[in-house]
């Protein structure tokens, strides 16, 4: 009984782990993702100037 618990309780905290690790992954992503947006806007904004 106590070690299915733990055992459950281990694999709990693993999904609950790469829940986690997906959403960081994925905000990441964006993050990245805006930062090249920010960057190719700038890029923009230059040759327009130019």
């Amino acid at each position: 009984m106590t070690v299915a618990k733990v055992v459950l309780g281990i694999v709990e905290f693993w999904q609950l782990d790469l829940n986690v690790i997906e959403k960081v992954t994925k905000t990441i992503a964006a993050s990245l993702g805006l930062i090249e947006e920010f960057s190719v806007q700038k890029s923009v904004k230059r040759l327009k100037v130019l």
